[in-house]
């Protein structure tokens, strides 16, 4: 059971925090872009 449950959850899980991660790198991506920006003008 506990390995059923396992099988059926942990993609979703890491699915979820790889998600987590694409939008964590693109928000310092922006971060970054718009320091940029900032100190360019």
């Amino acid at each position: 059971m506990l390995r059923f449950y396992d099988h059926i959850h942990r993609p979703k899980l890491y699915s979820c925090i790889f998600r987590i991660a694409i939008i964590s790198k693109m928000a310092s991506n922006a971060i970054l872009f718009t320091m940029l920006q900032i100190y360019n003008v």
